[in-house]
């Protein structure tokens, strides 16, 4: 991961952690080719324990084609 990626990756971990929204809306059609395969921002972002651990207290609601909605609980 390159020093650009890494910083907004751990910012985005830190900033979710710190204060997780109530609701988080996921697009699963990231348009992202060049990486290989479908790419999962959840997934991606998991990779870190900060934001592993926050996002067990998020559930999936709904899923509407490509998009998914989880909120928060507890």
């Amino acid at each position: 991961m390159s020093r650009p990626e890494f910083t907004v990756y751990r910012a985005v971990a830190e900033d979710f952690a710190r204060e997780p929204p109530s609701a988080v809306l996921v697009d699963t059609n990231t348009g992202m080719p060049w990486c290989g395969g479908p790419f999962d921002f959840i997934d991606y972002f998991k990779r870190g324990p900060l934001f592993a651990q926050t996002w067990t207290r998020f559930r999936m609601r709904a899923e509407w084609g490509h998009y998914r909605l989880y909120t928060r609980h507890g």
